[in-house]
């Protein structure tokens, strides 16, 4: 069996690491090869001006749907066009309320995380590998930091 290098691995998995508030945020998207081997990571600041939207009251959960609705329009714009991603795409976030409404459209009652979720349900349609998760705040700042 040969041995994988940056040079010749092909990214099978992007890793999307995602702290925001209302206040500001960061998200960290990384291309992988397995789980272990990095190929390219990118770190992306998001201030208080990019979690607007449509001059709604917004909480910790609509801006952690924000980062990745962003984080999707990202990733969307580097595919082919009508093309979809080969890769297995993982987003992580901390929240169980945004876990729960990325997984259960049923539990979308109010407009604006129906309006989200919306955006999030179109764009998943190009990543047919999507995946969920939602980990404790702090795993994910120290993901974050880890290389």
């Amino acid at each position: 069996m040969s041995k994988t290098t940056a040079a010749n691995a092909k990214v099978n998995r992007v890793l999307v690491l995602i702290d925001a508030t209302p206040q500001g945020g960061k998200v960290v998207l990384r291309a992988l090869h397995g789980w272990e081997n990095i190929l390219a990571e990118q770190t992306v600041e998001l201030a208080a001006q990019d979690f607007t939207f449509n001059d709604a009251n917004l909480t910790g959960d609509h801006a952690k749907m924000i980062a990745i609705i962003k984080t999707l329009k990202r990733l969307t714009n580097k595919l082919p066009a009508k093309g979809k991603a080969r890769y297995h795409l993982v987003i992580v976030q901390s929240s169980k309320t945004v876990q729960t409404w990325l997984t259960d459209a049923a539990s979308r009652k109010a407009e604006l995380p129906k309006t989200l979720t919306g955006y999030v349900d179109k764009m998943a349609a190009r990543f047919p590998h999507l995946q969920f998760e939602q980990r404790e705040r702090k795993v994910i700042t120290k993901l974050m930091t880890a290389q």
